[in-house]
């Protein structure tokens, strides 16, 4: 692992200080477009059976989640599991959850909803490419930098690259956009359920989040035959 490059994944902009918001207004704004025009090709709308559950109490905390590829029926068991075990309890109705992907973008106070739904995402989420995987999470991004409350980002699926060059230039921005969130606006944690494969283009992604001071928990996807 070439440590340099991992510590200048976010080549090309200063590091996180008071000021350095202002440099990211611009950016923000082309990802609102971004995000309007997914949401309308890839949003799922509830169905006139769907009744959103109203929120009791204002958020404290938020969990994104973001499907970059399918999982198959066991894996897709053993991370909702996994996940619900760190966020699931008897009352939600504090959580703003989010599941976002290729198949879907929804936003949710239920946390049986949410699960339910992440569940379908992780199964018939679609095979895409890393320009399709960087604007998703440019997307989910441009959320994440206007929301201040403690947050934990779930990664599930697999980089369509394994070329870090190629990962660098494509997600370089929204990596140093998450940086200046978690260090200006309000903490985040980034909880990854990206297969490796022995894809040297992830670990290296990953630990430029570590090295800067964002925590990153690794888990392993179950493969099977």
């Amino acid at each position: 692992m070439n440590e340099s490059s991992d510590q200048n994944f976010g080549t090309g902009v200063p590091p996180a200080r008071k000021n350095n918001w202002k440099l990211v207004l611009g950016f923000i704004a082309a990802l609102g477009i971004i995000g309007l025009v997914l949401s309308m090709v890839y949003g799922e709308r509830p169905k006139k059976f769907e009744v959103m559950a109203k929120r009791k109490h204002p958020p404290v905390r938020s969990v994104y989640a973001l499907v970059l590829s399918p999982l198959d029926s066991m894996q897709t068991a053993t991370v909702v599991d996994s996940v619900w075990s760190d966020i699931g309890r008897p009352d939600s109705s504090d959580i703003n959850m989010i599941v976002a992907g290729t198949a879907l973008y929804k936003r949710f106070v239920s946390a049986d909803e949410c699960r339910r739904v992440l569940q379908q995402a992780l199964r018939e989420a679609h095979t895409a490419d890393i320009n399709t995987q960087s604007v998703l999470i440019s997307q989910l991004t441009g959320i994440l930098i206007n929301d201040t409350m403690p947050t934990t980002l779930y990664l599930f699926g697999k980089l369509a690259s394994e070329n870090f060059d190629v990962v660098k230039k494509q997600l370089n921005t929204s990596a140093r956009i998450i940086v200046q969130r978690n260090s200006i606006f309000g903490p985040v944690r980034i909880v990854s359920y990206l297969s490796a494969d022995h894809n040297d283009a992830l670990t290296r992604f990953l630990t430029y989040f570590d090295t800067q001071g964002i925590p990153v928990v690794r888990r392993e996807l179950v493969h099977t035959p």
